[in-house]
């Protein structure tokens, strides 16, 4: 499991500042259907929300979509 606060933090560090937003929003129905998630909760992660393999795998196909590139989960965790 993954902290989304850390994909946020690479997301904003290695693309832009204001990527996480983009993607989060991307993300956001799948999260509301999933964890009952909304924007705001997705836009200020807390640290204690976790994303599994699936939602990795749907936050790498959106950051693919919008920025044609990927992060390695050893990115992520260090």
């Amino acid at each position: 499991m993954i902290q989304i606060v850390k994909i946020k933090e690479v997301c904003e560090q290695k693309l832009s500042p204001v990527a996480w937003q983009r993607i989060a929003t991307h993300l956001a129905p799948h999260f509301m259907r999933k964890y009952a998630l909304g924007l705001k909760e997705l836009f200020m992660p807390s640290e204690g929300l976790l994303c599994d393999e699936e939602d990795w795998q749907h936050i790498q196909t959106v950051v693919q979509k919008l920025y044609e590139c990927t992060f390695s989960e050893e990115e992520v965790l260090a």
